[in-house]
Formats: C-alpha cells, structure tokens, sequence
C-alpha cells in the first residue's frame, strides 16, 4: 500500500501541469508571433502599394522559396530537441543535454550550408525571371544562421526562457520591418531587399550568441555518437516538416509557373491572413510540447485529456476569426492592400476557412510527436500534399489564385482526417463534438451581429462581432470559461 500510495503521488505530481508558468512562456511566445504578423502584414502591404502588381507577385514567389528552405535548414528537429533536453535536462544528467545540445548545434550547422546552396539552385528551377534568381542566391545566405537558431530556440523553449526568444524575434521582425520599408521608399531591387534579410537573420543568431555566451565553448562537447544519435531521428521529423512546408508554400510557387504574376499577387496577399495563425500557433504549441511529452510519460489518457483542453481553446479563438474574414474579405483586403486586390477576396474566403483544420492540425500533431507516432504525422503529410499538389496542377491554370486556395483547404481537410482519426481512435478522445457544440452558439450570433453592421464599415463591424463573441461565451459557455480559466 504505500509503494502504490507512493506511486500515486508521483502521477499526480507529474500530471500537474504547471499553468502559469505554460501561460507565461505561451504570452511571450504570443509576443514574438504578433511581431513576426505586424512585420509580414506591413511589408506586403507596403510592397503591394509601392510597386506593382507584378512585383509583387515576385516577391511572393522569392518568399514562398524561402519560407521552404528555412524549414528544410531545421529540419524539423525543434520539438524533438526541446522535448529530449526537457527529458536530459535533470540534476543528474546535466553534462548528458550539455553533450545533446553541442552535438545538435554542429549537426544543423553543418545542414544549413547544403540548404543555402539548395536554395540557390531552387531559384533558377522555380522561375525564369532573371531577378527572383537573383534574389534566391542571395536569400539563401540567410540559412547559415538559421541552422543555429533552429537550435537555439527549442532549447530556450525546453529551459522556460521564452524571452531570449521574443528578444530575437522582436529585434529581427523591427528591423526587418523598419530597413525594407526604406529600401521600398528608395527604389531598391528585390535582390538588395533580401540582402537586408540575410543582414537581419544574422543580427538574431548574434541575440542568442550573446545569451549563450558564457556556454559556447561547451560546443566542443559534441559527440560523434550523439550526432549519429540525432541523425537517426531526423528523417522522419525532416520528412513531416518538409511536406508540411511543401504544403504551406507550394502554391505561392506553382502559381508563378502555372498561372502569372498578378494571380500570383492575389494569392500572396490573400494568404497573408495565414500568417497570423500559423506564427501565432507554432508559438503556442512550441512550448506545449514539453508539457505534453511529459504527460505522455505518465499516462495516454492525461495526454488526451491535456490535449482536449488545449484543441477547445484554440478552435474557440480560431473559428470566429475564419468566419470574420469570410465575412469581410473584401473590406479587409482594400483596407490592407488597396483596392487592385479585392478580387483576391474569394481566395482570402477559402484560406480563411482552412484557418480552423490548420489549428486542429497543429494541435493533434503534438500528441503524435509525444507518443512517438511520428510515421502517423508523415503519412498525414504525404498524404495531404499529395492532394495539394494534384488540385493545384489541375485548379491554377483554370482558377487561378482562388484554385489554389481550394486546393488549400481540401488538402488540410484531409491532413486533419488522417492525424485525427488516427488519434481518435487508437490514443484518445479529443472531444470534438463538445467542442464544435460549444462554440456554436457564440459563432452564430457573432455571424448576425456581422452580417447586420458591415455596411457600416470593416472596423464596427469586427468590433461589433468579436464583443458579441466574446459576450456570449462568458455569459453561456461555462465549457469555454473553464478551458480559458485552465490555460
């Protein structure tokens, strides 16, 4: 009896997730998110009413390769790395995720040379355009850092130091921001505006070079074994993040091929609206990893039971926003991009709405990871851009901008079938009905409240809808006050 008392005592330890410590990393890393948003929004917008539309396409195609190539320098290892560190980093075995962190640091950096030079040969395969291949070579300088940030901030993320993080993000994303845009005013090519990013992504691996100052020498700690160790691992987390990338960005690229430049734009600027979502939500789900792969070592059911909670807050917030911009796509396009982009609201319409299987996405793919059901997220992946890129060869040439984002969203459709059933009915439940039935009547009144005010304007019309939400879940949704409460 009392080594089963004893037992006991130690599972609900371990199942007491500190919150306010989770918040408190979450809120800085929700920090670092809004920054990276307000860098991408005001420079696209900017590029769009500066230059025209045809450069701006451009630039959509330079950044859609490079949005790739910076997935593929990390090789999707951060939420292996943060959760093995978390595992490593006891009293005990400090010298082990020392040794872990030294190894992994080399291993990437030596990555991120290949993938610069991948990247530069991508600009000639992708575009005939003299200048987007020029801006490619250049751009791929930018992976040098990138392969030790990669490092850097699942390691901040596993330690509870989200700050170094939100540092770096917020000097890289000003600064990002802030030179472009007097480039912009200038007159300066797209290849010397890249140069900028390549300048200021070295400027960030300086921040976390400055915060590990005191630790760098430990970089000769690396072990061959080790290295080898993280090497085994890497394809099948390289694979699931490559094709998520190849997912992500695939059209932005295809679309320069399969359609023109100003299509090209229309999508760009329509799936600028994603950004905010999927910065906002690798943030967050950044730091619920470690948690989530320390409830995983006490039991599935706290997992599932973690993970539940986690999914109803995110579609709780996630759900009224893709509704809203379906709502509005064409006020918030002008409002953002000028009026020569409105056509692109159909595009904006259907990417908003894949807003919601991306969140869920993000959310059950934390659990695979934790459980080691990695080949689950893989398949998914694979399966999803395999979709993605059938419906985009046959929908771009015909449909142009609003092809491509159809294509989007059945192909995250079925990426969210595959994770989530697998999940669902092998691991545990999630809790979708509650969810989905929680949120229904909130949503529905926040579409009315809309629909009523929008010949006002965009800006009384989003007020009106989010108090209304908002309104309504804390007044009626005891569900939702709990999970917001919890979180």
């Amino acid at each position: 009896m009392a080594e089963q008392g004893h037992l006991n005592n130690g599972n609900d330890s371990a199942l007491q997730t500190p919150h306010s410590r989770l918040f408190r990393n979450a809120a800085w890393m929700a920090w670092s998110g809004t920054i990276s948003i307000a860098n991408s929004v005001v420079l696209w917008a900017m590029y769009a009413r500066w230059r025209t539309t045809a450069e701006l396409g451009q630039f959509t195609i330079v950044m859609g390769l490079y949005m790739i190539f910076v997935t593929i320098s990390t090789l999707g290892l951060g939420p292996y790395i943060s959760s093995e560190v978390a595992r490593r980093r006891q009293p005990a075995s400090e010298a082990e995720a020392t040794e872990f962190i030294a190894s992994a640091s080399l291993f990437l950096c030596g990555w991120s040379f290949v993938s610069a030079a991948a990247m530069c040969v991508a600009g000639f395969a992708f575009s005939s355009s003299r200048e987007v291949q020029i801006a490619c070579a250049i751009l791929g300088l930018a992976m040098l850092p990138t392969g030790l940030i990669s490092v850097a901030e699942p390691v901040c993320t596993a330690l509870g130091r989200a700050q170094i993080i939100a540092l770096a993000m917020t000097v890289e994303n000003i600064l990002r921001t802030i030179v472009p845009l007097v480039m912009l005013s200038l007159g300066c090519r797209l290849a010397l505006i890249c140069l900028s990013f390549v300048g200021v992504r070295f400027a960030a691996c300086l921040i976390y070079a400055v915060a590990a100052r005191h630790h760098l020498t430990e970089v000769r700690k690396a072990r061959r074994a080790t290295v080898r160790e993280i090497a085994a691992q890497t394809p099948t987390f390289a694979a699931v993040t490559i094709l998520a990338s190849l997912h992500f960005q695939a059209a932005s690229v295809l679309i320069g091929r399969l359609s023109n430049d100003i299509e090209a734009a229309q999508f760009g600027a329509a799936s600028r609206f994603l950004i905010p979502a999927a910065v906002l939500l690798g943030s967050y789900v950044g730091v619920v990893q470690p948690a989530a792969s320390r409830l995983a070592a006490v039991s599935v059911q706290s997992l599932g039971d973690f993970l539940a909670r986690t999914l109803r807050l995110v579609i709780a917030l996630t759900l009224p926003c893709a509704v809203g911009l379906v709502l509005l796509a064409p006020d918030v396009l002008t409002l953002l991009f000028s009026a020569k982009l409105a056509g692109a609201a159909p595009a904006l319409s259907l990417l908003a709405l894949s807003i919601v299987p991306f969140s869920a996405v993000m959310i059950v793919s934390r659990g695979l990871i934790a459980t080691n059901n990695q080949r689950i997220d893989l398949l998914g992946n694979a399966s999803a851009v395999a979709v993605n890129l059938l419906l985009n060869v046959l929908l771009i040439p015909r449909y142009g901008a609003m092809g491509a984002a159809a294509a989007q969203l059945v192909s995250m459709l079925c990426l969210l079938t595959v994770e989530a059933g697998y999940s669902m009915r092998r691991l545990y439940s999630l809790a979708v009905r509650q969810t989905v039935m929680t949120c229904a009547v909130p949503l529905l009144l926040m579409t009315l409240a809309v629909w009523q005010v929008r010949a006002l304007g965009f800006i009384t019309a989003a007020v009106s809808g989010a108090i209304v939400y908002l309104g309504c879940v804390l007044l009626t949704q005891r569900d939702l006050r709990l999970v917001f409460s919890r979180q």
